[in-house]
């Protein structure tokens, strides 16, 4: 590959040959690519790939590394890196979920008796995909130990498509899942298997094209069977409604700052449903309830300040939510949020 990036009409042919061969959304050509990337531009990434030291880098050893084993959190610590660099404000930013409370809470969550039910998972913001990856992993593993026998290719496929589901709006972060995802399903395959099956599924959802498991969009936006779409000028989720049996996720914490109401507000004001201080935390934990299968069960990472707000509004939805959802399990982590979040100030 280094020596193919000295060459651009080569390294563009790679890349065709590439969207060629596994298609699904990982190598996604890009016509503008030809006309803005320049022979400079690859003799950089060159450069890197190959440990060249320059005015303001040190030597690379990328040699001495293993990139046959992709660790769950990499690409997810990686898209954090980059996306809050581009983002002024700390307070929209995005805050990946470390690997240790996602092993923790799907540990719980996926139980065995959960995961013989055989059901959908899905996370409705899920970011850059970590509790998805994860979530896929158990279930191959479970249906591995369950048959005795190697899963097939077609099988790890089918489980990949209707077992997984996620939606966030961050385009960026969606396509990232969607590698995180590739990588995971690739994993259970040999080469010959991935030659032998053909390209890849497609994994993010596009326009009238059939059903995919990953969606660019907005989590209160009209599931397929709700009506309210239109009225709200949101673009409508390609999900039956209280179709999954599992929800999990860690959802947006900040409270917005803006006089314009987001679309959960609005979602929330239309089904009348209590939220306090404009909490986005509250706003999930309503909406799971209404994306949820009626055997469903659902874990969500949310602020402490759902069950500890005292203020009227806050009051008026725990007494609501709580008589609408049977609750298990509560955990507190505020005494240990800077061990999993660095600059976490709220509990």
């Amino acid at each position: 590959f280094i020596r193919c990036l000295a060459d651009k009409a080569l390294t563009f042919a790679l890349f065709d040959q590439l969207a060629r061969d596994f298609n699904g959304d990982l190598f996604v050509p890009e016509n503008h690519e030809h006309a803005v990337v320049t022979d400079a531009h690859l003799h950089l990434l060159r450069d890197l790939l190959a440990g060249v030291a320059s005015a303001s880098q040190e030597p690379l050893f990328l040699w001495a590394y293993d990139f046959s084993v992709v660790p769950i959190g990499l690409v997810s610590s990686m898209y954090e890196l980059f996306y809050r660099q581009e983002v002024d404000d700390p307070e929209t930013s995005t805050y990946y979920t470390p690997p240790e409370l996602v092993e923790y809470v799907l540990a719980d969550l996926l139980r065995a008796e959960i995961l013989d039910r055989a059901p959908r998972v899905c996370d409705p913001a899920c970011g850059s995909g970590i509790f998805l990856v994860e979530a896929y992993r158990r279930i191959v593993r479970h249906e591995a130990a369950s048959t005795s026998e190697r899963l097939s290719t077609e099988r790890l496929r089918h489980l990949l498509l209707d077992r997984i589901a996620g939606c966030d709006i961050n385009e960026s972060a969606v396509q990232l899942a969607a590698f995180s995802l590739y990588i995971a399903f690739l994993n259970y395959q040999t080469p010959q298997d991935i030659r032998q099956a053909g390209p890849l599924p497609p994994l993010i959802c596009r326009g009238d094209e059939a059903p995919a498991p990953l969606i660019v969009g907005d989590a209160f936006s009209a599931t397929r069977v709700e009506t309210e779409g239109e009225a709200l000028g949101s673009a409508r989720l390609p999900w039956a409604r209280n179709g999954f049996g599992v929800i999990v996720g860690n959802p947006p914490w900040s409270e917005p700052r803006g006089e314009a109401k987001s679309l959960g507000e609005r979602w929330a004001i239309r089904h009348r449903l209590p939220v306090g201080d404009r909490s986005p935390s509250q706003l999930f934990l309503w909406r799971v309830l209404d994306l949820l299968a009626d055997d469903g069960v659902a874990t969500l990472l949310v602020s402490a300040k759902v069950l500890f707000n005292v203020r009227t509004k806050s009051l008026a939805f725990r007494h609501e939510w709580l008589t609408a959802a049977r609750v298990e399990r509560v955990v507190n982590f505020s005494q240990v949020r800077r061990d999993f979040f660095e600059k976490a100030v709220s509990p």
